[in-house]
């Protein structure tokens, strides 16, 4: 049996089953792509997908992840605009 090495940068998980650009990606690593995806926004052609998975490939796992829930995040942005709704 084979080791399916994480592709992403700086990755050392093993034993990974989806393939990305040709590349395997654990199970970590594809939540924080889909944690990346959100960031994207609304302005998000067909034609900028494959750049954007590029991109994330050479970043280092931990570079996307979320630390804080939404509240939190919500709290602080009103915080720090005044606190309107």
């Amino acid at each position: 049996m084979s080791v399916l090495a994480c592709g992403r940068f700086k990755c050392d998980n093993i034993m990974c089953d989806r393939l990305v650009l040709g590349r395997y990606l654990c199970n970590a690593c594809y939540e924080e792509l889909l944690e990346f995806k959100r960031s994207w926004g609304f302005c998000t052609r067909v034609t900028s997908v494959r750049p954007h998975l590029e991109h994330f490939m050479t970043t280092a796992p931990g570079t996307f992840a979320r630390d804080d829930d939404d509240a939190a995040v919500d709290a602080e942005f009103h915080r720090l605009t005044g606190g309107g709704a």
